[in-house]
């Protein structure tokens, strides 16, 4: 049976909270500081038929008009053109724009801030990092992203991932906001974020400011975030 106390209590959280997300429904267009990644022409899948495949992945995000890298799985030629003495594919990532300064491996549930970033200048051999997940990269602009990879013989999987303007920080695999963990931040996840709010629970997609509480300070993050098209 729950007290009268707690049920008043409750009540004055929902009262608290149902007021910054109404907002929702009455604010038709915001800019966010946290947007889910796209690449340009959709294209995520990138078979490869050879062993002097090249691709060049573009992230809208970085500039809808260039690559930001450039990707390719040689067996016996790096980046630069210099003899390899691999026995098997060498997967490399290279930055293809100057907009991209950095960008490396990273793991899950690590934290991205422009202040705590030092990746790779030139490319990443993906032979050295056979198990890797994410790629993370910090923009020119100190502006920060990450998507997750994988990348079986012949063949590099994009998913889509997300990018934080503004100096927000980034927690690598989980997409703020997107509380159901369906893959896209939208109203299906209002529910659980006030759900999550009202009872004290936790969660690192709902974590908007990635402080490591949930409260307040993240919901008009939230609201922001879940209004983008």
């Amino acid at each position: 049976m729950v007290s009268r106390k707690n049920c008043s209590k409750n009540i004055s959280k929902v009262a608290t909270y149902g007021a910054a997300i109404s907002t929702l429904f009455v604010t038709t267009e915001v800019q966010a500081d946290l947007l889910q990644l796209t690449f340009n022409g959709g294209q995520q899948t990138f078979a490869m038929t050879s062993n002097s495949f090249f691709g060049y992945l573009g992230i809208d995000q970085v500039d809808p008009n260039v690559d930001a890298f450039r990707f390719s799985n040689l067996l016996s030629v790096d980046p630069f053109g210099n003899s390899s003495t691999s026995s098997c594919p060498l997967r490399w990532m290279q930055r293809n724009y100057f907009g991209v300064p950095e960008f490396d491996v990273v793991n899950k549930s690590e934290v991205l801030s422009a202040t705590n970033f030092f990746g790779e200048f030139e490319y990443i051999d993906f032979s050295q990092h056979p198990f890797a997940d994410y790629v993370a990269f910090r923009t020119i602009d100190n502006n920060m992203g990450w998507f997750k990879i994988d990348w079986p013989s012949f063949e590099l999987h994009i998913e889509s991932g997300q990018y934080g303007n503004d100096g927000e920080r980034l927690r690598v695999g989980y997409v703020l906001g997107d509380v159901d963990e369906n893959g896209t931040v939208d109203l299906l996840d209002v529910n659980g974020f006030v759900d999550l709010l009202v009872n004290g629970k936790y969660s690192l997609s709902a974590d908007m400011n990635v402080d490591g509480a949930l409260d307040l300070t993240d919901v008009d993050k939230f609201v922001e975030t879940i209004q983008q098209p």
